[in-house]
């Protein structure tokens, strides 16, 4: 009776503890989101909450991926549906297992896995699990729980000194969180859309040269073999894709540490398991993305940002497209979500250019968004470089004072969409206003004295977002992102300078310069010809402009326009007459006219007159609603000899 009694004691402690753990394991659980650490909570809910087979292609990888690929460029370019699920350093182990869970509930028709770990060298640690604990848990912390999370945790158990209480409660991993907890830690895990398909948009930008002969053999210092672990997982993997009707590709993304003998190695493994691989390292595909190592990367040369995703992903995209021959879903009702998504990503590449722009002028252009929460605040002088272009740019926003009738001169503002929320401008007394905005709570706070006593303050929730520096700062809080995208500051005071408009490109940019800076999702471009049939245009310019589309000799008549980096119209005469053409892109009404002795061009029925006896382009800033630029390249008078 005692040892019964004593049974059904332990058996209700036990209930209690499991009922424990399960209540408090989530909310022990370390958050891995968007805003702290690369959104791996959020690319794994998300990939749960997309509907039953509806993916055509599941990207698998590390960082070098998950920063790498827009499955929404792909969307929006071509109509493939894809999600990224990916995370920091991903151990072949975990890519192995999510392919095997994502084939419980999707149907992909193509599987992409990034390539590099299949390189081990001296200090790799793709498969120490010991040493990688962090990057698993990044992934199994937030798989569903199932008979395949346990299976991954049992063979990484049988491969390191972890045990399954480590892996599978975090009640157990993370007992020690209790002071750690904030408001993240008590909301629900349950699966939510992530809006990037499990990009991570990485916005900054960190410039690199590529040395020289950069792929030659020995260009890394590391010696380097093919990882056995690695291709065994890749293996395990392409049987998976065979037994649900799939095909295994591999890719490998621009970076710097990198070299031919990395190449041959995965390219000759590739080749003997039938695996197509695509190296974006080598000179012939990083030619064909318009890879520039000066904008393409975030943090100098490891990992993509978003003009280097956005340019693989093109390229990617159309290989996917002809080689599986993916159906474009466009069209699809089913699938308007995927649009909505993309729309929220074209935020992310806007604030990307708010982030690096240095010029007020400019900058002003760039945040007249009517999703835009700007807030200003002004620290010691704010007036004396505050030009009356200044003035007119910050009116259009919906600010009113003109900050040059005083010179230190406390101010605050806040608007948005146009209209004034408050704004203050006192010469001899501090400015202060508090406001509740789409859930938080915003105080603003100006003290423009002379001397060391001046300051300027920004708090969004009680957490300082303002640089307090000398001139006006600036907060700028995206209501569509629901965060803020950048806080800068200008200084347009004593010690500051004239901001004016600037050009956006050099002067002597060259064409295929040009038409890679331009053709993005930012730019149209607007291509009239002055020919002349005594001239004819060099054979490289024409190899560049063919590059981009172009079907015709330009040293004849021919009309092109490029939308968010798509040829969308063109147009020839082989007779060499003069041809016109008129229609809208993008809500921008376009005109043109090309001869032998005219080129013109009309945006929204402003005239630009084209003085180059050869290609003319204008360029349109679809962010800002003006031309940013006109560029003519010559006709050579080589067709004279």
């Amino acid at each position: 009776m005692e040892k019964s009694k004593f049974i059904f004691k332990g058996m209700i402690f036990l209930g209690i503890l499991g009922c424990t753990a399960y209540i408090l394991s989530p909310v022990l659980t370390r958050k891995y989101e968007y805003k702290t650490d690369y959104a791996a909570m959020e690319i794994a809910r998300g990939f749960y909450a997309e509907p039953a087979d509806t993916l055509d292609v599941l990207y698998l990888g590390s960082s070098y991926m998950r920063n790498g690929i827009s499955p929404l460029e792909i969307w929006h370019d071509y109509g493939i549906t894809g999600y990224a699920r990916t995370g920091s350093q991903q151990a072949p182990i975990v890519s192995y297992y999510l392919l095997k869970e994502a084939f419980q509930t999707q149907s992909p028709k193509v599987v992409v896995y990034e390539a590099s770990f299949l390189i081990s060298t001296q200090t790799s640690e793709a498969n120490n699990y010991d040493v990688r604990e962090n990057r698993l848990r990044e992934a199994i912390d937030f798989m569903k729980l199932s008979s395949i999370k346990t299976e991954l945790a049992k063979e990484i158990v049988e491969h390191s000194s972890l045990s399954y209480a480590d892996l599978l409660l975090p009640f157990y991993r993370y007992h020690e969180r209790w002071t750690d907890l904030g408001e993240i830690d008590f909301q629900a895990l349950d699966a939510v859309p992530y809006a990037y398909k499990g990009q991570y948009p990485a916005l900054t930008i960190s410039a690199y040269e590529i040395r020289e002969n950069y792929m030659a053999e020995g260009g890394c210092d590391e010696p380097a073999a093919l990882d056995t672990t690695t291709a065994y997982y890749v293996e395990r993997m392409q049987e998976l894709c065979r037994e649900n009707d799939a095909e295994l590709i591999l890719v490998h993304m621009p970076n710097t540490i990198w070299d031919d003998n990395r190449y041959r190695i995965i390219s000759g493994y590739a080749q003997s398991q039938e695996i197509i691989f695509l190296d974006y390292c080598t000179d012939r595909l990083r030619s064909e993305i318009g890879f520039n190592p000066k904008t393409d990367s975030g943090d100098g040369g490891a990992h993509l940002n978003i003009v280097g995703a956005e340019k693989v992903s093109r390229h990617l995209g159309n290989y996917l497209r002809e080689r599986f021959h993916l159906e474009d879903k466009r069209s699809n009702e089913t699938y308007a979500g995927w649009n909505k998504d993309y729309a929220m990503y074209t935020h992310e590449k806007l604030a990307k250019e708010v982030v690096k722009e240095t010029n007020l002028s400019d900058f002003l252009d760039l945040i007249n968004q009517s999703d835009y929460l700007i807030l200003v605040t002004g620290k010691s002088d704010t007036g004396l470089y505050f030009t009356n272009e200044i003035y007119r740019k910050m009116q259009k926003l919906g600010f009113k004072e003109n900050l040059a009738e005083k010179f230190y001169s406390s101010y605050i503002g806040a608007v948005q969409r146009g209209e004034c929320i408050y704004e203050k401008m006192d010469a001899d007394e501090a400015v202060s206003y508090g406001f509740s905005y789409n859930g938080h709570y915003i105080s603003m706070m100006s003290e423009a004295r002379r001397g060391a006593n001046s300051s300027c303050s920004i708090q969004i929730d009680g957490k300082e977002e303002s640089n307090n520096a000398a001139g006006l700062n600036f907060v700028i809080y995206d209501t569509a992102l629901d965060r803020i995208i950048t806080a800068k500051r200008f200084n347009t005071g004593n010690t500051g300078y004239i901001y004016t408009e600037k050009r956006q490109f050099p002067k002597n940019i060259s064409m295929e310069e040009l038409l890679q800076e331009t053709l993005t999702d930012r730019y149209m471009v607007v291509l009239s010809v002055k020919c002349d049939a005594d001239l004819e245009y060099p054979e490289e310019k024409q190899e560049i402009l063919e590059s981009y589309g172009v079907k015709a000799d330009v040293s004849k008549p021919y009309i092109a326009v490029w939308d968010g980096g798509e040829l969308v119209c063109q147009k020839t005469d082989i007779k060499e007459g003069a041809i016109s053409m008129e229609n809208s892109f993008s809500e921008i009404s376009v005109r043109a006219v090309s001869s032998n002795t005219l080129s013109k061009v009309w945006l929204n029925r402003e005239e630009i007159t084209l003085k180059e006896t050869g290609c003319n382009f204008v360029i349109y800033d679809k962010y800002t609603n003006r031309i940013a630029g006109v560029f003519g390249y010559r006709l050579t008078d080589s067709a004279k000899e």
